[in-house]
């Protein structure tokens, strides 16, 4: 009997999938996936709640004690290593000639731009983390977490290649004394390992590691005192310069060059040997030698009243690194000609040139300290972006244990430098480093885009947070329709012309906030295709073909009107200790 029921039953589901579609197995399978995925969505685009009671000074477990001149010292130090020694010979012999002081400039320029949108976020979010926690409040949680591993990736791989470089350095004083026992008696032939362990930097790392543990005050104080004795010898070298200086240097013709292979090199002679082009090059390559402002963002929680000193000393560390590094560049091409230059040792190589040797030795324990002060500034904020994401929940809770004696996050700080020892002692990095430079440029320009997304979105989308401490991101308002509209029934009829020319001088709603979003998108994929039609179509452009002329003047036309559009939407009117500069009309 119950076996013809269920027969029948059977039966009538069949009839039922013919007549009105899916069974009731069916339609709980594809409800049960929609929540899956509606699941999911809520969890990769939610964002870090940041109520205004979270961002009180008084809340943070790490120890507020470092002032604005330690947090500029931090900065210089990570910026100042020993690209301040070789870089200015080597962008001057190859690719600017004289004119690498424009390029430095350029670069500058460009560094601080990127340096105004960590400051305002420094002003807004003052939390350890840097970009993680930016992204984190901005976009969601799935970019948040690809921020925080390439932010572990970058400054793992920048502390391991500055320790092998460091510890190279000290065995070529020496007479590679280490680099050829070890290459004897502890050889590996691994393809992906370094030729030999290097246990000197091994070492290094774990002795630096050590003294980060001790404290943030004593960390400082190190690098502190580094950092000074590292602006001493760079003052030293640009004072001495100053007595050989001769402006024909900034003048040769080519003429003058006897050598004709040195003369082929050295292009059409006089400010700008190699031209416009040279000067953007140059730009390109100096660009990386304003890298490392970013780490004061990095201790925002250990800053004493930060929406003031990070902002100051990202600022005052960007103009410290952009003399030192213009007024190196002027006496080095002014003492010795561009195309002369030595590009390893370019400074001591021109001194012992002019006939004053003991200056190679005062640059040598020069470089020490800029190799030191940028050895303890790769690691300083690694252990604050492991700390960041591990107090979110995104890597092991144990490792946001703070050690209450010294108030800093000692567990996540072992963890991380003895893995940065690991890779400096077995690892060969040339491949990887060549990728920190992508990672930085990443950093940057999620960040920019960070702070379009967040000016323009209405009060209650930055600071309202649900009662699990977390709020569902931009992104994920855009997937499943759920963004709050903050003004009135009306703005859903409203058109996106409407919003972009007719609500200036209106507050931020969701529906413009969206707009925002989506302009910003637009914006950078633009420009991405913008920058590879200007690479691979220069020829074209050259020749004036139509179609090169037509494509780019197409994508320039869509960026302008993109920035435009995102410039007549309505900002968000909250006060700030610091924003980045916007010129209205």
């Amino acid at each position: 009997m119950i076996c013809h029921n269920f027969g029948r039953l059977s039966c009538l589901d069949r009839q039922d999938r013919l007549l009105w579609g899916p069974s009731i197995k069916q339609t709980l399978e594809m409800s049960f996936s929609r929540n899956v995925i509606s699941g999911v969505l809520t969890r990769l685009f939610r964002r870090k709640s940041m109520a205004r009671e979270s961002l009180e000074l008084n809340t943070s477990q790490l120890a507020r004690v470092l002032t604005v001149w330690d947090l500029t010292a931090l900065g210089v130090g990570s910026t100042l290593g020993i690209g301040i020694y070789v870089l200015a010979g080597t962008v001057a012999k190859t690719q600017a000639g004289p004119a690498v002081i424009l390029s430095f400039f350029i670069a500058a320029v460009a560094s601080l731009l990127a340096g105004l949108c960590f400051a305002e976020f420094g002003a807004r979010v003052p939390s350890c983390g840097s970009a993680y926690v930016y992204c984190y409040v901005t976009l969601g949680e799935g970019l948040a977490f690809l921020m925080g591993w390439n932010l572990i990736l970058e400054f793992v791989l920048s502390t391991s290649s500055v320790a092998r470089g460091y510890s190279g350095y000290v065995d070529q004083l020496l007479g590679n004394p280490m680099r050829n026992y070890f290459r004897e008696h502890l050889s590996m032939g691994v393809e992906f390992l370094a030729s030999y362990p290097d246990l000197f930097a091994f070492g290094l790392v774990l002795t630096l590691t050590a003294i980060l543990t001790l404290g943030v005050k004593e960390s400082t104080r190190f690098n502190n005192i580094f950092t000074m004795c590292n602006l001493c010898i760079v003052s030293y070298v640009i004072i001495c310069g100053c007595f050989k200086v001769d402006f024909h240097n900034w003048q040769i013709r080519p003429e003058e060059i006897e050598d004709p292979t040195i003369r082929e090199k050295a292009g059409s002679g006089g400010f700008l040997p190699f031209g416009f082009k040279g000067i953007i090059a140059g730009a390109a390559t100096c660009f990386f030698g304003f890298q490392g402002f970013d780490t004061i963002a990095t201790a925002s929680e250990e800053a004493q009243n930060p929406r003031r000193t990070i902002p100051l000393a990202i600022c005052m560390c960007l103009g410290v690194v952009f003399v030192a590094y213009s007024a190196m560049a002027a006496v080095l091409t002014l003492i010795w000609p561009y195309y002369l230059q030595d590009i390893d040792t370019p400074i001591p190589y021109a001194f012992e040139q002019l006939g004053w040797p003991v200056a190679r030795w005062v640059v040598s324990i020069g470089t020490l300290f800029g190799l030191s002060t940028s050895l303890v500034c790769a690691l300083f904020p690694l252990p604050r972006i492991v700390y960041a994401m591990a107090e979110d929940g995104l890597l092991f809770k144990v490792l946001a244990r703070i050690n209450f004696k010294t108030l800093t996050p000692t567990i996540a700080t072992v963890v991380s430098g003895t893995a940065a020892a690991l890779f400096a002692c077995l690892f060969n990095l040339q491949d990887l480093v060549d990728l920190m430079a992508l990672a930085t440029l990443f950093a940057f320009a999620l960040v920019a885009a960070c702070i379009i997304v967040l000016r323009y979105q209405p009060e209650e989308n930055i600071t309202t947070a649900s009662e699990s401490g977390e709020v569902t991101g931009l992104l994920a308002g855009v997937a499943q329709n759920q963004i709050r509209y903050v003004s009135d029934s009306s703005v859903e009829s409203q058109t996106v012309l409407r919003q972009i020319f007719v609500q200036r001088g209106r507050l931020p709603t969701g529906f413009s906030g969206k707009v925002a979003s989506w302009l910003t998108v637009v914006y950078v994929l633009v420009a991405i295709a913008l920058s590879l039609s200007l690479s691979y179509t220069a020829d074209n452009l050259v020749q004036k073909e139509t179609w090169a002329l037509t494509l780019v003047g197409c994508l320039t036309t869509i960026l302008l009107i993109s920035l435009v559009a995102i410039h007549r939407l309505p900002q968000s009117p909250n006060q700030l200790a610091f924003k980045v500069p916007h010129f209205s009309p």
